[in-house]
């Protein structure tokens, strides 16, 4: 099964895919409709939110073994004056896949708080007949129970920016936005230094045998 989003909302949305992302075209009303996506790593960026599935799997893995996450379920709620509203976006997403949310609704700065909800490939199984049902009203995703539990991730929206949320792991622990750019160049930094390491310790090795 390809990863489905849904929106619920008046508005129409244009899906981009960033890796395996889901993309959905709403009609008017509040009725929900899921469609297959596809990937463009081409397409410019857009109003988007992404959870990523590293911070989603980092505690216990990605795959089809007990007690790794097979697949998860993803659904936003803005975070308003007088609490959270109602479930606007989500979707259900591979272990390896993040979920990303183009053009959600968005009111000038909008946060959302998108409830993560874990399963493992038997838990799936098990729930395969209500999650593809529930796929149908974002709400009724959302009260989806999961076999591995939940998590709580925060991000704020922003016109024409690519937010991801910050994600806090079942032990509560917020889980950092890791830029890959940085990361890239930390482990260049690194390489370099274990060089430079290598190259001091031979000098001293043979300043030593010198000595002796």
């Amino acid at each position: 099964m390809r990863n489905r989003t849904l929106f619920k909302t008046k508005t129409s949305f244009r899906g981009v895919g960033l890796a395996a992302v889901a993309a959905l075209l709403v009609g008017a009303g509040s009725s929900v409709t899921a469609c297959e996506t596809g990937t463009s790593a081409d397409q410019a960026v857009v109003t988007s939110l992404t959870v990523r599935a590293a911070d989603v799997t980092r505690s216990i893995g990605c795959g089809r073994r007990p007690g790794e996450v097979y697949k998860y379920v993803a659904v936003g709620r803005p975070v308003t004056e007088n609490g959270l509203g109602n479930a606007e976006i989500g979707g259900l997403f591979d272990c390896f896949a993040d979920a990303t949310f183009v053009s959600p609704p968005l009111r000038s700065l909008t946060t959302y708080e998108v409830t993560v909800t874990l399963f493992d490939l038997r838990g799936y199984e098990a729930q395969a007949a209500a999650i593809d049902a529930a796929l149908a009203n974002v709400g009724a995703l959302r009260d989806l129970p999961g076999s591995l539990g939940t998590l709580t991730c925060t991000g704020t929206v922003r016109d024409n920016v690519q937010a991801f949320a910050a994600c806090k792991d079942p032990s509560g622990t917020v889980v950092p936005v890791v830029d890959a750019s940085l990361d890239a160049s930390d482990a260049t930094s690194d390489s370099s230094l274990d060089a430079s390491d290598a190259t001091t310790d031979a000098h001293l090795d043979a300043s030593d045998a010198a000595t002796d």
